[in-house]
């Protein structure tokens, strides 16, 4: 299993990127987010990428699999954001994978 380390912590994740424990604590989150950030060519992570990585990781914990998009945006927008497709886009550079693997999901399925 490939081991990745960033700004001194170590993570397992599997051949695709994704981790393999979701358990993470509050600063391996922000540790690995970071460097799935930092390979996607994100600069700087913002209040939008923390919304929708504590949203995946609330409704991964209940459901055990990823929102579909649509429903992740609407989650979104219930919560008082104004969460578009586009937006995510250009927030993630990749609307599905990007937004996962910084959630520490260990996959993606479930969107569509």
């Amino acid at each position: 299993m490939p081991v990745i380390k960033h700004k001194g912590k170590m993570f397992k994740v599997n051949a695709e990127g994704y981790s393999v424990n979701f358990n993470f604590s509050t600063g391996e989150l922000e540790t690995f987010a970071d460097y799935v950030a930092e390979k996607a060519g994100i600069e700087e992570l913002n209040d939008i990428h923390w919304a929708v990585i504590d949203e995946l990781r609330l409704y991964y914990a209940k459901n055990g699999v990823a929102p579909m998009m649509r429903i992740l945006i609407k989650r979104l927008n219930d919560n008082g954001m104004d969460m578009t497709i586009r937006k995510l886009c250009i927030a993630f550079h990749d609307p599905i994978i990007v937004p996962c693997k910084m959630a520490g999901l260990p996959n993606s399925i479930g969107w569509a």
